[in-house]
């Protein structure tokens, strides 16, 4: 075979993954990059295949699960210490190890408003 098959395997080919946040404007379907930081060197996912993600709390993202990999034709192997579980505080734009639920509520990123407008 060739054609199609061969175009999505280059193509993937070219995947790398990255630790870029980016974030999606319901309102404009529109997708703008936020910045981050990472508190600890623990706290820091890198870039990862596959991931899942959860919203917690009120300025909480949960990701999870995944890989630890350059890109998709990397060697898979399993993550030193099990880090798979990483946390994302939305308000101050860093990866952190640190949950408090009832600190603050959400804040729409600057680099979201001035993506879609408004104030």
């Amino acid at each position: 075979m060739g054609g199609l098959e061969d175009s999505a395997s280059a193509d993937i080919a070219k995947v790398r993954s990255t630790g870029a946040i980016w974030v999606l404007s319901i309102p404009s379907l529109e997708w703008a990059q936020l910045p981050s930081s990472t508190k600890t060197t623990a706290a820091d996912p890198k870039g990862r295949i596959s991931p899942k993600c959860q919203a917690i709390g009120e300025h909480y993202i949960f990701y999870y699960g995944g890989t630890r990999a350059e890109d998709y034709f990397d060697r898979i192997t399993c993550d030193e210490r099990a880090n798979a579980a990483f946390l994302f505080d939305v308000n101050t734009s860093a990866w952190t190890d640190e949950f408090t639920p009832n600190k603050g509520t959400y804040e729409i990123p600057p680099e979201v408003i001035k993506l879609i407008g408004g104030k």
